[in-house]
This record gives C-alpha cells, sequence and structure tokens, in this order.
C-alpha cells in the first residue's frame, strides 16, 4: 500500500499507513477503539467492513 500510495523511491515510515487508519477511525467510528467500519486483518493490513 505504501509503494501505492508514496512509490517505491520515497522513504515512508511503515507505522504512516496506522497513523493515517487512525486517524480516519477518530473520523469515521462511533468508538474508535472498537472499530465497526476500519477492521485490522492481523499480518495482512486493513479492510472495510462487509454490508
Amino acid at each position: 500500500l505504501l509503494e501505492s500510495l508514496w512509490g517505491a523511491a520515497d522513504f515512508r515510515e511503515p507505522r504512516t499507513i496506522d497513523v493515517h487508519v487512525r486517524h480516519l477511525r477518530e473520523k469515521l467510528e462511533r468508538d474508535p477503539a472498537e472499530p465497526e467500519y476500519i477492521l485490522t486483518v492481523r499480518g495482512v493490513g486493513y479492510r472495510f467492513r462487509d454490508r
């Protein structure tokens, strides 16, 4: 995901995506600590909840 968004040449911290997801959760979720919409898939990344 990092490479797709910012390219291979740019150096980005691996936690960059985590920080952006946290900010999205703070804006979208009722309780960011118990997300309903943006779910963490351990060892893989993130996914949106199925409808």
